[in-house]
């Protein structure tokens, strides 16, 4: 597989949470190398998602291309998140 530059991105941000003693059990890069429904499992199965910055308007078209409105705002619904709300435009979370 040819690394990207989501890659690079990716591995950096786990590097930085693992220096300050955060660590998770199983991590995920969504981008379009991964098939729809994959990216839709990836989200049922984590507690954080983190979207990397970058051109939101491309950010808000892949979530709508890849239909995951509906699973992210089922996610708070069901209180799996708390204090996230998710706009037409924006996912905002906060601690």
């Amino acid at each position: 597989m040819i690394m990207k530059k989501n890659d690079l991105y990716y591995n950096n941000l786990i590097k930085h949470f693992k220096n300050i003693d955060i660590t998770f059990n199983k991590a995920y890069l969504i981008d379009n190398r991964v098939a729809k429904d994959l990216a839709k499992d990836y989200i049922l199965k984590s507690n954080i998602i983190f979207l990397m910055g970058g051109d939101a308007k491309k950010q808000i078209d892949s979530v709508k291309e890849y239909d995951l409105f509906e699973i992210l705002k089922s996610k708070r619904r069901n209180n799996t998140w708390s204090k996230c709300r998710l706009y037409e435009s924006i996912l905002s979370c906060g601690i």
